[in-house]
């Protein structure tokens, strides 16, 4: 998994990881990342769904315009990306 003090990371706008080799779930955490813009986790091994908090209403994520999640083991249905204002299609 990630580790946790990445989200502690308050001022962080590109995250890029790639192909890393990362396993496990994603964190509920990063919906309290409100200065991210740009999220590329694909080509790793992550499982499990997105997490609800990424896209509920509450979420801080108001400035992501970009998220990639390809290539990695996802389950679940993809959520409704509505609450993401700035998302680009």
């Amino acid at each position: 998994p990630l580790p946790p003090e990445l989200f502690e990371l308050t001022e962080l706008a590109v995250l890029y990881l790639d192909h890393n080799w990362f396993t496990g779930t994603l964190s509920a955490d990063m919906a309290n990342l409100d200065q991210l813009v740009y999220v590329s986790l694909d080509s790793n091994f992550f499982t499990g769904t997105l997490p609800n908090q990424w896209f509920a209403p509450s979420n801080k994520l108001h400035t992501l315009s970009v998220l990639w999640l390809d290539h990695n083991d996802f389950t679940g249905t993809i959520p409704d990306l509505g609450t993401l204002a700035a998302m680009e299609s």
